[in-house]
C-alpha cells in the first residue's frame, strides 16, 4: 500500500517543524508541503490534493472551522487531524459533527501526535483523551462514532451481541469492539450501568 500525502498546516514555524519531524519519523506517510496560512493552504490544496491535512485551528487567512467545513461540501475522502490550541468544548463538538478523523490539542504531550499519526495511518480516527474529556463535559454522546451510538440504543433494548450483530450486518466480535470502546468513553464498567446511561440519555 503507498504511503498517504501529507500537507501541515500551521502558522508557528517551531511548531510546524516538529510535526514535520514526526510525519517524516512516521512510516506511510510522506509529507507533500506545509503553509503557514489559509492562503497557503488554499492553494496548496489545489497543487498536491493530499490524503491527510494536518491543520491548526486558529490560523490567518482562515480557520480551521472554514477549512474543514469547505473540504466536507467536497470530499469525505480526505484526512483531517486538528491540532488546536483552543480549549473549546464546543469546538471539539463542532469539528465532530463536521467530520474530522482526528483532533488534539497543542497541549497535549508529543506521544500523543506520534500516536494520532499511527492511529491514522492503520485506519483509524483518533481524538485524545484531553479532547475526549471536553466532548464529554459538553455531551457525554458526543465521544462516541456514530456506529457506537447506533450499538448503545440496541444494547438498551436489552439486545445480545449476536442479535446487535445481525441487525448491523457486523460480526459479533466486530459489535464486542463497539462496545468495549464506548464503554471506556463512558467510563461504564457493565452492562447495567450502560443500559442505565442509555436510558438517561433517551436511547431507549
Amino acid at each position: 500500500m503507498s504511503d498517504l500525502s501529507v500537507i501541515i498546516a500551521d502558522d508557528h514555524d517551531l511548531f510546524r517543524m516538529g510535526v514535520r519531524a514526526l510525519v517524516q519519523q512516521t512510516e506511510g506517510l510522506t509529507l507533500q508541503a506545509e503553509a503557514a496560512d489559509g492562503t497557503e493552504l488554499q492553494a496548496a490544496l489545489k497543487e498536491y490534493a493530499p490524503d491527510l491535512l494536518i491543520l491548526d485551528h486558529d490560523m490567518p487567512g482562515m480557520s480551521g472551522l472554514e477549512v474543514v467545513t469547505s473540504i466536507r461540501r467536497t470530499s469525505r475522502e480526505v484526512i483531517l487531524l486538528v491540532i488546536t490550541g483552543m480549549e473549546s468544548a464546543q469546538l471539539m463538538l463542532d469539528f465532530k459533527q463536521l467530520g474530522v478523523n482526528g483532533l488534539i490539542l497543542k497541549s497535549d504531550p508529543t506521544d500523543t501526535v506520534k500516536d494520532a499519526l499511527n492511529a491514522i495511518v492503520a485506519g483509524d480516527d483518533y481524538y485524545s483523551s484531553s479532547v475526549t474529556s471536553l466532548l464529554h463535559a459538553e455531551n457525554p454522546l458526543a465521544v462516541l462514532s456514530s456506529r457506537e451510538r447506533l450499538v448503545l440504543r440496541h444494547i438498551a433494548k436489552g439486545l445480545t451481541n449476536k442479535h446487535i450483530a445481525a441487525a448491523m450486518g457486523l460480526s459479533p466480535k466486530t459489535i464486542d469492539n463497539h462496545r468495549t470502546r464506548l464503554m471506556a468513553k463512558l467510563d461504564l464498567h457493565n452492562t447495567a450501568e450502560v443500559v442505565r446511561f442509555a436510558l438517561d440519555a433517551g436511547l431507549d
